[in-house]
């Protein structure tokens, strides 16, 4: 499905390809006081309804571990804050090309 999202983006069934782009924020848990902190933020693309590409650098400390939070949001306009619907499980990280692979625990509906 990849090759054929990145051969032709319109093809993909999940909808228009602006809609396709969301906001991906990590999170870092803070061991000491129990509480999180935004470690990252950077777009993913929606491969279907319930994958998700982005960077590895985003969901990925500076040593290359995965943060361990995903919040996924929705820019609706760049007037307005980020519409965040839904966490995400990390799949996959490919840390040499930079990718990484997340999961949404119900599709994504527009």
């Amino acid at each position: 499905m990849l090759a054929r999202f990145l051969h032709n983006p319109t093809a993909s069934s999940v909808g228009t390809p602006v809609k396709q782009i969301l906001l991906v924020r990590s999170y870092q848990e803070d061991p000491l006081f129990g509480s999180f902190t935004m470690y990252a933020e950077g777009s993913a693309v929606l491969l279907s309804p319930t994958t998700l590409l982005t960077n590895a650098h985003v969901v990925s400390d500076e040593m290359g571990e995965p943060t361990g939070l995903y919040e996924v949001c929705r820019v609706e306009s760049i007037n307005k804050d980020p519409v965040c619907f839904s966490s995400a499980a990390l799949q996959r990280v490919d840390e040499y090309n930079d990718l990484a692979v997340l999961v949404l625990p119900q599709s994504y509906t527009q």
